[in-house]
């Protein structure tokens, strides 16, 4: 059995017309895959924001919960939490709420509600006020970290008390 010339240049055609084919769908795959996880993320960054001002609307709208020392330990062990979220991933949560300095404005709302003064202020209720539960993740937030971690986010917290009020609020 022959092959012509132009039989055999079609079937190397098609097939590499195919893997070429192959090749785009496993790419677009990979970057719909990365879209996908890049969606995810900023949902979930979102959700800590909105969780963290959802927590400081509580305290701020209802002075019910002052009379309520359980409720009031929650919402404040919450907004903690939410603050330490913030610095974690600052870039990220301003990015997705498309607000520069969000993070920051966050923290020096939660401080503020959380009668922190200073930073070491902060972090001393880290230990004590703020955790709630024995195994709290809050009091033991810094133990692995780096030493810079903590003057990291001491900072974090420094620039958070120096933002100045906006026009109007």
């Amino acid at each position: 059995m022959r092959f012509t010339l132009t039989q055999i240049l079609t079937t190397v055609l098609i097939v590499a017309l195919g893997f070429a084919l192959v090749g785009t769908q496993i790419r677009h795959q990979r970057r719909i895959a990365s879209l996908e996880h890049a969606l995810y993320q900023a949902r979930s960054d979102i959700a800590i924001a909105e969780y963290g001002s959802a927590s400081c609307l509580l305290l701020e709208l209802h002075p019910s919960f002052y009379g309520d020392p359980s409720s009031l330990r929650f919402l404040k062990h919450e907004i903690a939490r939410s603050i330490l979220m913030h610095w974690e991933r600052e870039a990220a949560i301003d990015a997705a709420m498309d607000t520069p300095g969000h993070s920051k404005a966050f923290a020096k709302r939660g401080l503020e509600l959380l009668d922190c003064a200073t930073p070491d202020d902060f972090v001393h209720g880290l230990r004590s006020s703020f955790s709630i539960y024995p195994d709290d993740e809050l009091d033991s937030w810094f133990l692995g970290s780096p030493p810079g971690d903590l003057l990291n986010f001491k900072a974090f917290l420094q620039a958070a008390f120096e933002l100045n009020e906006p026009d109007g609020g």
